[in-house]
């Protein structure tokens, strides 16, 4: 893992409410972590599968999108997608300030 990856992974720990944060690039690697015991480790790398299909679902249909959010009763799922196919996702409860710091975040998911 590259150190701007791991330095992104690592700052999404101070995003309001972020739960977890995970990142599937080209290559098909994916790289994940979990802040909060209540969405573990597991169930963020189930998230990026599902998220990974949805968007791919999505394209096959020709509803390209760069950025969704999903919101839930108690959070939001916030994605970004890449022109390679990359995909940046975070899982945060419901704080207003997260759409501003996951922007900031998909910034320099953009250079890796």
């Amino acid at each position: 893992m590259n150190e701007m990856l791991e330095q992104l992974l690592s700052d999404c720990a101070s995003g309001p409410g972020a739960l977890a944060c995970g990142v599937r690039l080209a290559d098909r690697t994916h790289h994940v972590c979990s802040y909060h015991e209540a969405y573990t480790l597991e169930a963020m790398e189930k998230t990026m599968l599902h998220l990974t299909n949805a968007m791919a679902l999505l394209s096959n249909n020709e509803l390209v999108t760069q950025r969704l959010v999903w919101s839930f009763a108690d959070g939001k799922i916030y994605v970004a997608t890449r022109p390679d196919g990359s995909l940046f996702g975070l899982v945060a409860m419901h704080n207003e300030n997260t759409i501003e710091f996951f922007e900031r975040m998909v910034l320099r998911f953009y250079l890796i």
